[in-house]
């Protein structure tokens, strides 16, 4: 009995130091993470502001940016499926937005829509339809933090804990000197996800045969 009793506080006492392990290295990696963030902190950018039309004739350009407020005015209500169909309606119409007298800034407009699709998918739970959305949007402004707030957010809710902590704290280098509070909370949130990860990770028993041998 006194020896199941022993038994059992080492293995509690090994699962300790296993949990503290990977804490440790999870911090560590952390670390290493906010160091290289630090060494390339971005500018302070200016306010994303809604792209106006530059030639409001334009049928094609009208057509477009009346299916874009539509979808914006679904959205608000919260008619996430709506709003993402007027969205994918106007990025169908890429030939006209490619247009320079239609559209003053073309990539500032494709930025919008696939960061606003990915905001309504985030509020569908629909995560992956979510990270794509946000990482097209990335792929035309790498330095958009709220599309990185947004896969972030998309990521973490996968399991890509990782991916999500790299993306919340490149959210904060994004914005430079701005508040960054939000992100900051996102973050911790992040932290806590991977932490409770590790602490359920299953834990491997390796069985170690020993064979006597007789000469």
């Amino acid at each position: 009995m006194a020896a199941a009793a022993y038994e059992a506080q080492l293995r509690i006492r090994r699962e300790g130091e296993e949990i503290s392990c990977a804490q440790n290295d999870l911090n560590s990696w952390l670390s290493d993470l906010k160091k290289n963030n630090s060494r390339t902190k971005a500018p302070a950018k200016s306010k994303t502001t809604e792209p106006k039309l530059s030639v409001p004739t334009n049928p094609s350009a009208h057509n477009i940016e009346e299916e874009r407020l539509r979808g914006n005015d679904f959205f608000s209500q919260g008619k996430y499926h709506d709003a993402i169909q007027c969205y994918t309606c106007c990025l169908s119409e890429n030939e006209a937005i490619s247009t320079p007298v239609i559209y003053s800034n073309r990539e500032l407009m494709l930025l919008l829509l696939n960061t606003h699709a990915a905001m309504a998918h985030l509020k569908l739970k629909t995560w992956s339809n979510a990270e794509s959305d946000a990482s097209h949007a990335l792929a035309i402004d790498n330095g958009h933090s709220k599309s990185y707030q947004r896969r972030c957010v998309a990521r973490q809710s996968l399991g890509k804990l990782r991916a999500a902590m790299i993306d919340a704290y490149t959210a904060e280098d994004c914005l430079g000197d701005i508040d960054t509070k939000a992100v900051n909370e996102l973050q911790q949130k992040v932290y806590r996800a991977l932490v409770n990860a590790v602490k359920r990770a299953p834990r491997r028993k390796i069985t170690v045969e020993v064979n006597e041998c007789t000469k």
